[in-house]
């Protein structure tokens, strides 16, 4: 436990270093930081906008405004809680803009590859159905949906979840548990 808590320390020396070069303009620590937290923002981006093209356009976003900001990084105390709440800001903004094509789009390629055993009126209701529980998950809290959308749509396990967001499994567990027992709540009729 020490020695764990001495490599996060250490870490946070490092990071703290690294913005004060990037601060000053280095393009070698923009390339430090990227090289250091490139793959795990991609894969909680891509956990979140569930489009590979559109996950590394909003990592990619992400860097260009962290460096575009590169003045005012010396008051970020941890960095990589930084990044991933800039990945998931701009991730949910990305898919609450193109939500109606993403939905649409989805929604008709899962439900068209099997049109030849249902009938229209099953899959009308499957859309609507489908369409409904999504409205409910939007209305979940931000922490609640992002876990559920992770473990339950893209079937990511607790300690991938916890890895990503820096939150232990046990937390993921309890965070899933109340996402699914609010829905449980919103849709019981």
């Amino acid at each position: 436990m020490v020695i764990l808590v001495k490599q996060m320390k250490q870490k946070e020396n490092i990071d703290s270093i690294t913005l004060g070069r990037l601060a000053l303009g280095s393009e070698r620590a923009l390339k430090q930081v990227i090289q250091q937290y490139n793959d795990d923002l991609l894969r909680y981006a891509f956990s979140l906008v569930k489009n590979r093209e559109l996950a590394e356009e909003v990592v990619s976003d992400v860097f260009v405004n962290f460096w575009n900001q590169r003045t005012n990084v010396r008051e970020i105390l941890h960095l990589r809680r930084y990044l991933v709440t800039s990945v998931r800001n701009k991730a949910l903004s990305e898919i609450s803009r193109k939500k109606p094509l993403l939905d649409g789009d989805k929604v008709d390629e899962e439900y068209l590859k099997y049109s030849d055993f249902r009938s229209l009126e099953d899959d009308w209701i499957s859309k609507e159905l489908y369409h409904f529980i999504m409205r409910k998950i939007d209305d979940l809290p931000e922490r609640c949906k992002e876990v559920l959308i992770m473990a339950k749509i893209n079937g990511l396990k607790q300690k991938e979840i916890g890895d990503i967001l820096s939150i232990s499994p046990k937390t993921v567990e309890n965070t899933l548990a109340r996402a699914l027992k609010k829905l449980h709540e919103m849709v019981e009729i």
